[in-house]
């Protein structure tokens, strides 16, 4: 990795630690975790690390298409 991909990564840490705790998905995530939690499989442990490498990608994914709308807004404020 180079520095350009862990700083991009970084960037949006924040923003995935509040996605990953909002009212919404982390009472989900809880409730999939107890459910599951007896469950000693390879397929409950492979669906669980991609499910959370999801949630990280959604995430990120979102705080980018944030920040780029606030740069563009921030462009079209500073024009005026």
């Amino acid at each position: 990795m180079n520095n350009k991909t862990i700083n991009t990564i970084a960037a949006s840490s924040f923003a995935v630690y509040l996605f990953h705790t909002h009212i919404v998905v982390f009472p989900s995530f809880i409730s999939y975790i107890s459910t599951m939690h007896n469950e000693h499989s390879i397929v409950f442990w492979l669906l669980f690390l991609f499910m959370l490498l999801i949630i990280y990608l959604a995430a990120l994914l979102i705080d980018k298409i944030r920040i780029f709308l606030w740069k563009l807004i921030d462009k079209n404020l500073s024009k005026h």
